[in-house]
């Protein structure tokens, strides 16, 4: 099919050319006709440039819808700025509770990342990824919320160290820093939504079962992650806090919470760079501006898997690692429970010091995402 704005261009340009090879005002009334040169009578050199012409014309054509394609399922997604505030406001929570920032403020946003991207999404067959993969980041804000919530209200603040404190506006302020940074980790934990909203309608079934498939492995290991710590909240509540707790998801998992995190943060990355790459793949022309649109969004999703694993795994599990084997690595139990169990996906965690293990600042984050 022609495009009307080249067809526009051809009729003009047939009509220039008409009036420019009329004759001038001092020319007999009945000027001679003009011919009409059928493509067929072209020299050799313009009959060879006329189908190149034309293939050329067709590329661009196509080039263009799929340009266009690629930014109208762009622009049916969540904005840049929706998405920002969704990471900043939850974040901001901290300037009321510093602990606020790194448990209702993750929880919040990623919540808020995900009710957008569902309230975008594609309702036909063709958006049932990009659904699911948010489903699964919703379940994980909307539970952390609630469990954390939980705590604070039913347990002694001792457990949940939500600890009220004076501060001043300008104290207040100078927390600015920190609630900018998690935000845009938060910002970055979320861009996957975006990619494989961007990319999931063009897939075929086979690659579009792919992607759903890591979006379910995103909900399961969230799923474990919750069961771990329900599991842990109900043995401690039953038998103290100081007790260890090796039962369950715990007999084979020391921290079950965080590798089931880790689980679920590397499968929705996963999905959406397994989304990126099957549409890329299945482009034939709007390839490179599709790559364009997705690349930054690829980098900010690179950067909040990295970020969330080093939180995680370093900051959450390593902590934690490392203050049960200062408080019950004389314990014949515990000594069991090490050998005959995996700590997960962890950093190096440091050698426990002699002496009772010290308490962490209230400002860590292994002190407020979960413990």
């Amino acid at each position: 099919m022609t495009n009307p704005p080249i067809l526009l261009l051809l009729l003009l340009a047939g009509s220039a050319s008409g009036f420019l090879g009329r004759a001038p005002l001092a020319a007999p009334r009945r000027p001679p006709p003009r011919p009409i040169v059928a493509a067929a009578a072209l020299p050799p050199p313009q009959a060879a440039a006329a189908p190149v012409a034309a293939a050329a014309v067709a590329s661009a054509v196509r080039g263009g819808a799929s340009t266009a394609t690629a930014a109208a399922a762009a622009a049916g997604l969540p904005t840049v700025p929706a998405l920002a505030a969704a990471a900043l406001v939850p974040a901001a929570l901290g300037l009321w509770k510093t602990g606020y920032t790194v448990s209702y403020g993750y929880g919040g946003a990623v919540l808020a990342a995900a009710a957008l991207v569902l309230a975008a999404a594609s309702p036909g067959p063709g958006g049932g990824p990009a659904r699911l993969h948010a489903l699964a980041l919703a379940f994980y804000g909307l539970r952390l919320c609630l469990f954390l919530l939980y705590r604070e209200v039913a347990l002694p603040v001792g457990v949940h160290q939500m600890r009220p404190r004076d501060a001043t506006a300008a104290d207040r302020l100078r927390r600015a820093p920190v609630i900018a940074g998690c935000a845009s980790l938060y910002f970055c934990l979320a861009a996957p939504l975006r990619l494989t909203g961007l990319a999931s309608s063009g897939l075929g079934p086979a690659q579009a079962a792919a992607v759903a498939a890591a979006a379910a492995v995103a909900l399961g290991g969230f799923a474990f992650a919750a069961a771990g710590d329900l599991f842990k909240t109900y043995v401690k509540a039953r038998e103290g806090p100081d007790f260890l707790v090796t039962t369950g998801p715990y007999r084979r998992l020391r921290h079950p919470n965080y590798t089931g995190e880790c689980l679920g943060w590397t499968a929705s990355y996963a999905a959406a760079v397994l989304a990126v790459a099957f549409r890329a793949c299945g482009l034939r022309a709007g390839r490179g501006a599709f790559l364009r649109h997705a690349a930054p969004w690829l980098l900010a999703s690179s950067l909040g898997w990295a970020g969330i694993l080093f939180v995680l795994a370093g900051e959450a599990a390593g902590g934690l690692e490392k203050k049960q084997r200062e408080k019950y690595g004389g314990s014949a139990k515990y000594q069991e429970w090490v050998a005959t169990s995996w700590a997960g996906p962890i950093f190096p965690a440091p050698k426990a010091e002699d002496g009772p293990a010290p308490e962490s600042p209230p400002e860590s984050p292994r002190d407020f995402i979960k413990i």
